[in-house]
């Protein structure tokens, strides 16, 4: 089964940044805060996970979401 990973970066961050990794959903919250990148939790379902980062997207504007596809680094 694919995962798709929903990855962030802050909009105005440089590439170099090193990412957050975070599972846990309290330190979700505090890694948007502080980080510059991130991937959060694992989803098998493409059009889910799609759902969510257009959610994301509209709930946090200086943050920019997207679906990382399996398998792609």
């Amino acid at each position: 089964m694919d995962n798709y990973c929903i990855c962030w970066r802050r909009k105005n961050s440089s590439k170099e940044a090193s990412p957050l990794i975070f599972t846990h959903p309290n330190s979700r919250q505090e890694a948007m805060i502080r980080g510059d990148y991130g991937e959060m939790e694992l989803w098998d379902n493409l059009t889910a996970a799609q759902a969510e980062v257009e959610k994301f997207n509209h709930r946090y504007p200086n943050l920019f979401f997207w679906v990382k596809e399996p398998n792609v680094k």
